[in-house]
This record gives C-alpha cells, structure tokens and sequence, in this order.
C-alpha cells in the first residue's frame, strides 16, 4: 500500500508480522511488547532513573543520592542543643543583648556577656581586694578561674568520716563536746559502772566533696 492507513475506531486490528519502530511502528505485536521497546512506564510505574540521582549531592554536608534516608546531627545543622531550649539569639540583633528561651514556658532568660562577667565578676564581694588584684578575669579562662575559686566554697556531695570513740577508757568526766566539724552518733556503757560519766561517746566527722573530687572535713 502506498498511501496512509487510517483505522478510524477500535476494529480490533491484528498484525501478523510486527512493525519496526524505524517505519513508525512499536516493534510488537502486542501492546504489553509494544510498551517495553517504546520504554513506556506501566501505570503506576517509576522510572529506573528517578530512584537514584545521577549525581549525588549533599545536605548540609551528609552525602545524599536518593536511595535512602540521612540523618543530620546539630553539627551539620550548625544548631544549639535544644534542652527545653526553643531558640537562642540576640535581642534586635544586638549582640550585647543574648537570650535564650525556654520551649515550656516561653520565658525569655537573658544571658550575661563573657567580657560583662569578666570585668565585674572580680569587683563584688564573693573576691577580697587580694583575690581582685591578682586575677586578671578578663584576659583568662574564665571557667578555670571560677572552678578554682568555686572549689573551696561550694560542696557536691555530703557523707560521715570514720567511726571514733571518746572515753575509752572510762574515766568520769563532767562536759564533753563533740570536736570542731564532728557530731555524736551513738553511746558506749558499762552498766556495772552506774555512773552516767563514764559513758563512751562516739562520734564522726562530717566530709564534704568539693569542685575537684576531694573530700574535706567540715571545720578543717
């Protein structure tokens, strides 16, 4: 046939023999064939292409190729620790104005400057005039400087010391008291001495735990 054919409705035509795609046809016989020489998606279908990039690209540093899920840390993310923290920043921009705000409440806590805390931390109270003059808190770790100081006046744990015994030997005595730092636990008697004077008296000394980890007698 010379001329074009034109089938003008569903006839149900049947090829006996499959026309090329090189003369315009699909290469089958059937449609199922025809689909997969034209490279047609089935329905529903996804094309091999499309499940992983080419190319794989990054988010926020952490590989990505669309073959499965990443995960992004607080420092891909350059993030804060959240804690009960929504968000974190400056006050109009102002960067001597830092706060942070608590997520439950909503409350705005502002924060205090590394340079403010340097240059007036060393002028109240808590530092005699010695103790001022010879720490340069502006110009130091801060931190060291407060653990060191903190380390003698802020305890972190509580617990008795050894087990001691006054009396002995069981002389009468008329007062006694527990050493500096010390308190009375408990009471040694003798019942055939019938006198109140001649009991022993325990005691233990309270320890407590300071900034560094050692353990120090209250009084010592």
């Amino acid at each position: 046939m010379d001329g074009g054919l034109e089938v003008a409705g569903a006839y149900g035509l049947t090829l006996s023999t499959a026309l090329p795609v090189s003369s315009g046809g699909t290469g089958a016989k059937t449609a199922a064939d025809a689909v997969k020489n034209l490279g047609a998606l089935p329905a529903n279908g996804t094309a091999v292409a499309a499940t992983k990039l080419a190319t794989a690209r990054k988010i926020a540093g952490v590989a990505f190729d669309g073959t499965k899920d990443i995960s992004l840390s607080s420092e891909n993310v350059n993030a804060i620790q959240r804690d009960v923290c929504s968000v974190a920043g400056f006050v109009s921009g102002n960067n001597n104005d830092p706060y942070m705000r608590h997520a439950t409440s909503n409350e705005v806590v502002g924060l205090a400057r590394r340079d403010w805390v340097g240059n007036n931390f060393a002028t109240t109270t808590l530092l005699s005039n010695t103790d001022a003059a010879t720490r340069n808190w502006a110009n130091r770790d801060l931190r060291n400087d407060i653990y060191a100081y903190g380390n003698n006046r802020y305890i972190y744990d509580v617990q008795r010391g050894s087990q001691a015994l006054e009396n002995a030997g069981w002389t009468a005595q008329q007062n006694w008291e527990a050493p500096t730092g010390c308190f009375m636990t408990g009471l040694n008697i003798r019942p055939d001495l019938g006198d109140c004077r001649m009991m022993g008296k325990y005691y233990r000394a309270l320890m407590v735990r300071t900034a560094s980890g050692s353990w120090r007698q209250v009084g010592n």
